[in-house]
């Protein structure tokens, strides 16, 4: 179970960790639509795709709980 939890990351793609990473900085989707060089309609599908690999069913701002409480379980079970 502690392989499993510390590699969670694995499940996302590099557009997901990027867009992950520049959410947590703050942007809204039409920022990092801008940053990426993509849609904002491509960045709201990742966002959805994120969020079901999160299992958040709520809204976008529950995001960065789920991102924080996951990088908090891979830290604490090194």
């Amino acid at each position: 179970m502690s392989s499993e939890l510390s590699l969670w990351y694995l499940r996302f793609s590099s557009r997901e960790v990027n867009i992950l990473l520049l959410l947590l900085e703050g942007k809204k989707s039409e920022e990092i639509a801008r940053a990426l060089g993509i849609s904002r309609r491509a960045v709201e599908f990742h966002l959805h795709e994120i969020k079901e690999k999160l299992s958040i069913r709520k809204n976008i701002e529950r995001l960065h709980e789920g991102f924080a409480g996951n990088r908090a379980i891979v830290s604490t079970s090194t």
